[in-house]
Protein backbone atom coordinates (compact mmCIF):
# COMPACT_ATOMS: atom_id res chain seq x y z
CA UNK A 1 0.00 0.00 0.00
CA UNK A 2 1.17 3.50 -0.79
CA UNK A 3 1.04 6.53 1.47
CA UNK A 4 -1.36 8.31 -0.87
CA UNK A 5 -4.63 9.55 0.57
CA UNK A 6 -7.86 10.32 -1.27
CA UNK A 7 -9.09 13.85 -0.56
CA UNK A 8 -12.76 14.21 -1.45
CA UNK A 9 -14.39 17.66 -1.24
CA UNK A 10 -18.17 17.42 -0.85
CA UNK A 11 -20.60 20.34 -1.14
CA UNK A 12 -23.57 20.45 1.15
CA UNK A 13 -26.31 18.29 -0.38
CA UNK A 14 -28.94 21.01 0.03
CA UNK A 15 -27.24 23.13 -2.62
CA UNK A 16 -25.95 20.31 -4.80
CA UNK A 17 -26.54 19.92 -8.50
CA UNK A 18 -28.09 23.35 -9.04
CA UNK A 19 -27.39 23.15 -12.76
CA UNK A 20 -29.99 20.40 -12.88
CA UNK A 21 -32.69 22.53 -11.20
CA UNK A 22 -34.75 22.74 -14.39
CA UNK A 23 -34.86 18.93 -14.53
CA UNK A 24 -34.82 17.77 -10.90
CA UNK A 25 -36.52 18.94 -7.72
CA UNK A 26 -34.39 19.82 -4.67
CA UNK A 27 -35.04 16.42 -3.03
CA UNK A 28 -34.10 14.65 -6.27
CA UNK A 29 -30.89 16.66 -6.53
CA UNK A 30 -30.01 15.83 -2.89
CA UNK A 31 -30.65 12.15 -3.57
CA UNK A 32 -28.50 12.28 -6.71
CA UNK A 33 -25.62 13.92 -4.81
CA UNK A 34 -25.89 11.37 -1.99
CA UNK A 35 -26.01 8.47 -4.45
CA UNK A 36 -22.95 9.73 -6.33
CA UNK A 37 -21.01 10.18 -3.09
CA UNK A 38 -22.02 6.69 -1.98
CA UNK A 39 -20.59 5.33 -5.25
CA UNK A 40 -17.36 7.29 -4.71
CA UNK A 41 -17.06 6.02 -1.14
CA UNK A 42 -17.50 2.44 -2.34
CA UNK A 43 -14.74 3.01 -4.89
CA UNK A 44 -12.21 4.48 -2.46
CA UNK A 45 -12.88 1.82 0.16
CA UNK A 46 -12.37 -0.84 -2.49
CA UNK A 47 -9.02 0.60 -3.57
CA UNK A 48 -6.07 -1.57 -2.62
CA UNK A 49 -3.59 1.29 -3.00
CA UNK A 50 -4.97 4.13 -0.88
CA UNK A 51 -3.56 4.75 2.58
CA UNK A 52 -6.64 6.64 3.75
CA UNK A 53 -9.61 8.78 2.88
CA UNK A 54 -10.24 12.39 3.88
CA UNK A 55 -13.62 13.98 3.22
CA UNK A 56 -13.86 17.77 3.43
CA UNK A 57 -17.47 18.73 4.06
CA UNK A 58 -19.99 20.39 6.32
CA UNK A 59 -22.87 18.20 5.17
CA UNK A 60 -24.22 15.93 7.94
CA UNK A 61 -25.22 13.17 5.52
CA UNK A 62 -21.80 13.16 3.86
CA UNK A 63 -20.23 13.15 7.32
CA UNK A 64 -22.31 10.12 8.33
CA UNK A 65 -21.27 8.27 5.16
CA UNK A 66 -17.63 9.13 5.84
CA UNK A 67 -17.81 7.93 9.44
CA UNK A 68 -19.19 4.57 8.25
CA UNK A 69 -15.94 3.89 6.38
CA UNK A 70 -13.63 5.42 8.95
CA UNK A 71 -12.76 8.40 6.75
CA UNK A 72 -11.03 11.36 8.28
CA UNK A 73 -13.63 14.11 8.35
CA UNK A 74 -12.51 17.73 7.93
CA UNK A 75 -14.71 20.82 8.04
CA UNK A 76 -12.00 23.46 7.60
CA UNK A 77 -12.13 24.90 4.09
CA UNK A 78 -15.39 23.13 3.25
CA UNK A 79 -17.02 26.38 2.14
CA UNK A 80 -13.99 27.49 0.13
CA UNK A 81 -14.92 25.57 -3.02
CA UNK A 82 -13.17 22.59 -4.51
CA UNK A 83 -9.72 24.19 -4.60
CA UNK A 84 -9.96 25.54 -1.05
CA UNK A 85 -11.04 22.14 0.28
CA UNK A 86 -8.25 20.36 -1.56
CA UNK A 87 -5.67 22.85 -0.29
CA UNK A 88 -6.75 22.24 3.30
CA UNK A 89 -6.39 18.50 2.75
CA UNK A 90 -2.97 18.97 1.16
CA UNK A 91 -1.73 21.12 4.04
CA UNK A 92 -3.00 18.71 6.69
CA UNK A 93 -1.48 15.66 5.00
CA UNK A 94 1.84 17.39 4.28
CA UNK A 95 2.01 18.57 7.90
CA UNK A 96 1.75 14.95 8.99
CA UNK A 97 4.50 13.85 6.62
CA UNK A 98 2.16 11.99 4.26
CA UNK A 99 3.70 11.36 0.89
CA UNK A 100 0.84 12.20 -1.43
CA UNK A 101 -2.80 12.56 -2.30
CA UNK A 102 -5.31 12.02 -5.05
CA UNK A 103 -8.21 14.42 -5.18
CA UNK A 104 -11.57 13.47 -6.58
CA UNK A 105 -14.87 15.31 -6.35
CA UNK A 106 -17.47 13.30 -4.49
CA UNK A 107 -19.74 13.32 -7.52
CA UNK A 108 -17.75 11.55 -10.22
CA UNK A 109 -20.31 9.15 -11.69
CA UNK A 110 -19.75 5.40 -11.58
CA UNK A 111 -16.19 5.53 -10.23
CA UNK A 112 -14.69 2.10 -9.55
CA UNK A 113 -11.87 1.02 -7.26
CA UNK A 114 -10.02 -0.57 -10.17
CA UNK A 115 -9.92 2.84 -11.91
CA UNK A 116 -8.46 4.52 -8.83
CA UNK A 117 -5.87 1.76 -8.50
CA UNK A 118 -4.98 2.06 -12.20
CA UNK A 119 -4.25 5.79 -11.77
CA UNK A 120 -2.23 5.17 -8.61
CA UNK A 121 -0.30 2.33 -10.30
CA UNK A 122 0.64 4.63 -13.19
CA UNK A 123 1.80 7.36 -10.81
CA UNK A 124 5.60 7.73 -10.68
CA UNK A 125 7.70 7.97 -7.51
CA UNK A 126 8.02 11.34 -5.77
CA UNK A 127 8.36 14.07 -6.67
CA UNK A 128 5.66 13.66 -9.28
CA UNK A 129 2.27 14.88 -10.39
CA UNK A 130 -0.18 12.77 -12.37
CA UNK A 131 -3.36 14.00 -14.00
CA UNK A 132 -6.08 11.50 -14.91
CA UNK A 133 -8.41 12.90 -17.57
CA UNK A 134 -12.14 12.34 -17.31
CA UNK A 135 -13.66 9.92 -19.79
CA UNK A 136 -15.23 12.87 -21.62
CA UNK A 137 -11.95 14.86 -21.57
CA UNK A 138 -13.77 17.72 -19.79
CA UNK A 139 -12.16 17.31 -16.37
CA UNK A 140 -9.37 15.65 -14.45
CA UNK A 141 -8.23 14.36 -11.05
CA UNK A 142 -4.60 14.91 -10.01
CA UNK A 143 -2.32 12.73 -7.91
CA UNK A 144 0.44 14.67 -6.17
CA UNK A 145 3.43 13.17 -4.37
Amino acid sequence: MSDIWAVIPVKEFDGAKNRLSSLLSPPERRLLAKTMLTDMIEAVTGSRLLAGVMIVTLDPHATALGHKIGARMVTEGARDGHTGSVNVGRRLLAGEGRRGMITMPGDIPATRAVEIDAVLSAHLAAPSFTIAPAHDDLGSSPVVE
